[in-house]
């Protein structure tokens, strides 16, 4: 009996859990799949991919996207701060960003 009751519990989670699939055209050939997606403090999504940044909402509309290919080396993390910005590093920098994408400061390594 507890079987049964924790399946019919468990069915409307299994049937009616997905809920969209989305397909990304890149932003330029060189933008690397869709991989490191964080939910930013707003409910919306935030993906730190390779030389690329795009913000999604709830329902995988693209917000907006920033291509930074011009960077000597690719994102390898991506982290929002508390002021709703971001801050990107590869290996050799730290990029501040606003809550738009735009490049506040740069500190490289000093090593």
């Amino acid at each position: 009996m507890k079987k049964l009751l924790l399946i019919l519990l468990c069915l409307p989670i299994i049937v009616f859990g997905q809920e969209w699939i989305r397909i990304y055209n890149n932003i330029n050939e060189n933008f690397p799949a869709v991989s490191n997606i964080q939910q930013t403090f707003d409910s919306n999504f935030i993906d730190f991919t390779g030389i690329g940044l795009m913000k999604i909402d709830t329902n995988g509309d693209t917000l907006w996207n920033k291509d930074y290919s011009f960077l000597d080396f690719p994102i390898e993390y991506g982290i929002q701060t508390s002021d709703g910005g971001y801050i990107l590093s590869n290996f050799f920098s730290l990029y501040k960003l606003d809550n738009l994408g735009n490049i506040q400061w740069t500190k490289p390594d000093s090593t």
